[in-house]
């Protein structure tokens, strides 16, 4: 677990969930403020694109963040 400070604002807070594979732990999802699970947010936004705009949406919805989490 881990709090996220911020300036004149309450606290963010993260906890990490963990999974051991082949001998080390990887983090498998992070919930934000114990309660609100990334990769369920992720599965559920990838999901929308990929019913109502298709597979080449779904594509570009993913090259574009995978962009952004690279700084391109």
């Amino acid at each position: 677990q881990t709090r996220i400070l911020r300036p004149q604002k309450d606290p963010v807070g993260l906890s990490y969930v963990m999974r051991l594979v082949k001998g080390r732990w990887l983090i498998v999802d992070v919930l934000l403020d114990d309660s609100v699970s990334e990769l369920a947010v992720r599965r559920s936004e990838y999901r929308h694109v990929l019913k109502t705009a298709g597979v080449d949406d779904l594509i570009q919805t993913l090259n574009t963040k995978a962009a952004q989490l690279v700084g391109g």
